[in-house]
């Protein structure tokens, strides 16, 4: 009976080779790793240490690697080899660990872009997502682009930069599970520089009825509508701008008056 590889070569397939490193010699871009520390994060890892202490490193999902100088770095897998080496201070014996070499020659943006789409483990969160977004705009890549490229609507595109560009309270918050990627959206862009506030006292709203994670109703306890104080007189002078301008007569001023007081909620 022939063997798999001289099946492949017969029928005009290709063998790709594993390279099996050790793990002295692989690195983690840091600058390039999206992941976002968090409980999530941490059990996720901790669970892939678990299944390598019992198992050993699946060969089945190699890490994908390129080369840097003398050194191969993390392209894909890098939860994976976050649980190898905390199996290996646990006490696990891992030698080498297998690896396939990232052949493709795109651009650092094209590289950036396989973070979201060929991503073989844990989906990233919203948070790591807006940070890939982030990086593609940087690049220059607009809204639709993007959009296109992952498979995804425009309007997703703009809340995730609306999270890219939060507080890092925010950031932390939604890492840290306190509250969802779409309602610290909802905060954002609702409160701007006091959504961090505003979802601290959700979330101890939340802690004082017995739950960690905020709710939209949490949210909605603890906020209050950004307006500010308009007096008579500037309502008078608004109107009057109004009547300056030609755009009401006589009558016209009063209704004006009228109109902008009902628009600001002082009369019914």
């Amino acid at each position: 009976m022939a063997s798999l590889k001289d099946l492949t070569k017969s029928s005009g397939g290709k063998i790709s080779d594993v390279l099996n490193l050790p793990p002295s010699l692989i690195d983690i871009d840091a600058e390039f790793n999206v992941r976002e520390q968090g409980p999530d994060l941490t059990a996720h890892v901790r669970m892939l240490a678990d299944s390598i202490l019992n198992q050993g490193f699946m060969r089945t999902q190699p890490l994908t690697i390129r080369q840097v100088g003398d050194r191969a770095v993390i392209v894909d897998g890098h939860c994976r080899f976050a649980a190898v080496q905390l199996a290996m201070n646990e006490g696990a014996e891992i030698l080498t660990v297998p690896c396939l070499t990232d052949l493709r020659t795109g651009n650092e943006a094209e590289r950036t872009l396989q973070l979201i789409t060929a991503n073989a483990g844990k989906p990233l969160s919203p948070l790591e997502q807006a940070k890939v977004v982030m990086r593609l705009h940087s690049y220059g890549w607009d809204d639709k682009l993007i959009a296109k490229k992952i498979g995804r609507s425009p309007g997703y595109i703009a809340g995730l930069l609306t999270l890219a560009g939060a507080p890092q309270d925010v950031h932390q918050a939604v890492a840290n599970g306190h509250v969802s990627a779409t309602e610290a959206t909802k905060a954002i862009r609702e409160h701007g520089d006091e959504a961090g506030k505003v979802i601290k006292a959700a979330t101890d709203h939340a802690r004082s009825e017995g739950r960690t994670r905020a709710r939209p109703r949490d949210v909605a306890a603890v906020s209050e509508p950004r307006t500010e104080p308009v007096s008579v007189h500037s309502l008078a002078i608004a109107a009057a701008q109004m009547f300056a301008d030609g755009e009401a007569d006589t009558v016209g001023f009063e209704l004006a008056m009228e109109a902008l007081c009902r628009k600001l909620g002082m009369m019914e």
